[in-house]
């Protein structure tokens, strides 16, 4: 496990510690409601303007500013290149959930004015986020984040194909429905169609391997340790398939993507700085 890889788990860890204790401390206050909160023992933290709500919103919104460095790391040229791009993207992911819950949180759950807007584009921009990473999985990529040229994944596949034929004896009927199973149809569809049988293949997919993996098992002359690489290999010919077969549906959806997604993210930032600059104008400047 590398470096990076336990930062993430300890912050995804400390992330869901965190809304547990926020949702546990403050349920109560969250539960009344709103011309009954100002009676409430916890108003004067919890409010909106309050000393816990107030840095709930503070520390959310430097989250959403921070997301912003994973663009200027993948496309400023004079920007240091530190790091892997699928790393910058993990923590870009991360920050793009606990930012919007920290907010969400700020908001004590009401929602009204200009700032609603702001509130529900971050909230779109986020579960865009969510469906813009399952695409950005569905294109080939090298260990540093960027794309491999089609021909690179052609090649990849077919060494695999050839290595599950040739070395390990895996008969054409099996092979067949290992190329089956990862193929992507290419037929007339509406764009939503295509996210929607991408994303149903990808569900199903584990249950039909598991049947795959009974079929491997009939294959003479596998031992334990080469029926486990085969099965290495067949999960990641599939894979390599459908990525394959399925990537001009992806680019066009990511695409699609990318126009839907970036609007909203402009919206989100310009008005949570008009938000900021009004709330500091009117005084309440929290702890400093």
């Amino acid at each position: 496990m590398n470096v990076h890889k336990i930062i993430l788990t300890l912050l995804i860890l400390v992330g869901i510690a965190t809304v547990g204790y926020l949702i546990y401390f403050g349920y109560d206050y969250y539960a009344l409601t709103l011309t009954a909160r100002p009676r409430a023992e916890l108003h004067e933290l919890l409010k909106p303007s309050g000393l816990y709500s107030h840095g709930y919103g503070i520390i959310g919104s430097l989250m959403l500013l921070l997301l912003f460095l994973y663009s200027v790391r993948k496309r400023v040229r004079w920007f240091p290149k530190i790091g892997k791009l699928s790393t910058w993207l993990k923590y870009h992911m991360f920050l793009g959930v606990m930012g919007p819950v920290l907010i969400t949180f700020h908001t004590t759950f009401k929602y009204n004015g200009i700032v609603s807007i702001s509130y529900w584009s971050m909230i779109i921009v986020m579960l865009s986020g969510i469906v813009g990473r399952y695409l950005y999985s569905k294109i080939p990529r090298t260990i540093s984040g960027h794309e491999m040229a089609l021909e690179d994944v052609q090649a990849e596949n077919s060494e695999i194909a050839e290595k599950l034929r040739e070395e390990y004896h895996v008969p054409a009927t099996v092979m067949a429905d290992v190329e089956n199973l990862g193929s992507f149809a290419r037929e007339e569809q509406s764009d939503l169609r295509a996210l929607f049988r991408l994303i149903l293949g990808d569900l199903k997919r584990p249950f039909i391997l598991r049947r795959l993996y009974r079929e491997l098992k009939t294959v003479e002359g596998l031992d334990k340790s080469e029926y486990k690489r085969v099965k290495r290999l067949t999960r990641q010919k599939v894979k390599i398939t459908r990525k394959l077969t399925g990537l001009e549906v992806t680019h066009r959806l990511f695409h699609y993507w990318h126009v839907f997604h970036k609007p909203f993210a402009y919206v989100m930032i310009f008005i949570m700085f008009i938000h900021i600059t009004v709330t500091v104008l009117f005084g309440y400047t929290w702890i400093f």
